[in-house]
């Protein structure tokens, strides 16, 4: 079979991920041999599933549910992407960016402040199926830029970043604000 790219994005499946948007974007790619990987689970997976089938892209996109081996996955894919309607600072996006994956996301809450629009991805406005359709072909279509990327997000993610320092920072956070709350 010829060579597959293959686009990851992780999330619950929730209105608010916005991932029927990345499904009408991902059935408007005229790019051959596409790969949609969609990792979590959630109240708007039927409907996503449902949706899948009436775009006609059932036999490209696969719902794995929810897994537990994400870094693994994350290396076999080729990009990332997430389009959230609000987000926080994804932790998604940050373990994506530490596989080496160039990232296309919305330019919504702390994704901005990850994703270097032109660096390590591209931003797009949330809720526009054509701008991410165009964004992800942009990235499909310019192997040079896409390896560029996914070089620069690696290295942003361990040097400005480091995962298990940030999150031990967030549970201190958290652990701090519920003693305040009890």
């Amino acid at each position: 079979a010829p060579y597959e790219s293959v686009l990851i994005t992780v999330g619950r499946l929730v209105h608010l991920k916005g991932f029927h948007v990345l499904l009408e974007a991902f059935s408007q790619l005229t790019v051959p041999n596409l790969r949609l990987v969609i990792v979590g689970d959630g109240e708007e997976r039927q409907n996503l599933e449902e949706l899948t089938s009436k775009l006609g892209i059932t036999q490209k996109v696969l719902f794995l549910g929810l897994r537990h081996d994400i870094p693994a996955l994350l290396s076999a894919a080729d990009m990332f992407v997430l389009p959230s309607f609000s987000e926080g600072l994804s932790r998604s996006i940050l373990e994506a960016m530490a596989a080496g994956l160039p990232c296309v996301v919305t330019d919504v809450g702390g994704n901005s402040e990850l994703v270097i629009e032109g660096g390590t991805g591209i931003l797009v406005k949330p809720n526009d199926a054509p701008a991410l359709a165009n964004a992800l072909t942009v990235m499909l279509t310019d192997p040079t830029l896409h390896k560029k990327m996914g070089t620069r997000s690696q290295q942003r993610a361990k040097e400005d970043f480091d995962l298990s320092l940030m999150l031990e920072n967030y549970v201190a956070c958290y652990r701090q604000a519920l003693n305040l709350l009890s």
